[in-house]
């Protein structure tokens, strides 16, 4: 296994907490910016449901009180529908939520399904005004009850967008859980190579062989001395030593 000095691993883990500690300050910032956006996409939700409701509320209960004025009177349409005026609070209420939804409403969306969503919904919001003011009450109650179950449908698809976050924030809060998890793995491979045994020291078969290369030079040594002639003995060369 490699062995690292204590300084690498101090280095690593510096630089891998400093990573994580600026990624969770991303997401701090992040998450900031988006809960707010959050927050005003709840008080748009509101505010629409709260127009839808207006809008529908005046419009019927404007057609009910010109079948009542125009009870079995046989009038032209353009006298017919001329009594609005007497109910100019509804109608202004009427029209002022219609605009107001109008605007509320984006004709541009992006995403090709949300577009269509909200297509339809300004069309039937459209339609209902153009058949009131032509008197076609009937076609507009009609409508209404589809612009209803078209607002519960538009309603729930922005509130599931401000229930999960805005598509920003889905994506950083991605890529920060990759990065830590990333982080932690590459934390724990180094505490691996940390604890793991070296590997082992090649000092000591030095020494041995060292050890045994001296004996060897010892025992040759040893040979060679005894191959030599011992030392003549004190006395005349070549005669016995008297005793």
């Amino acid at each position: 296994m490699i062995s690292l000095p204590d300084t690498v691993f101090i280095a690593f883990g510096v630089v891998a907490a400093a990573i994580i500690a600026g990624v969770f300050s991303y997401i701090n910032l992040v998450s900031i910016k988006e809960s707010k956006v959050s927050e005003f996409r709840q008080d748009w939700i509101n505010n629409l449901r709260k127009e839808i409701s207006e809008y529908i509320s005046a419009a019927r209960a404007l057609m009910e009180k010109l079948r009542h004025d125009n009870h079995r009177q046989m009038i032209p349409r353009q006298d017919f529908m001329a009594k609005k005026n007497n109910h100019g609070d509804l109608y202004n209420q009427m029209l002022n939520s219609k605009v107001s939804i109008l605007l509320r409403i984006n004709d541009k969306e992006k995403e090709e399904k949300v577009k269509t969503m909200n297509n339809e919904f300004l069309s039937l919001v459209e339609s209902i005004h153009n058949d009131f003011e032509s008197a076609e009450f009937g076609n507009a109650e009609e409508k209404i009850e589809t612009l209803i179950s078209k607002s519960r449908e538009l309603l729930k698809h922005e509130w599931n967008r401000a229930r999960d976050g805005e598509k920003g924030y889905r994506v950083t809060k991605l890529a920060a859980l990759t990065t830590v998890g990333l982080s932690i793995a590459f934390l724990v491979t180094v505490a691996i190579l940390k604890i793991s045994p070296a590997t082992p020291n090649n000092s000591e078969p030095t020494q041995i062989k060292e050890i045994l290369e001296k004996v060897e030079q010892s025992i040759d040594k040893e040979h060679n001395n005894s191959l030599k002639s011992p030392a003549p003995q004190a006395g005349t060369p070549g005669k016995p030593v008297a005793p």
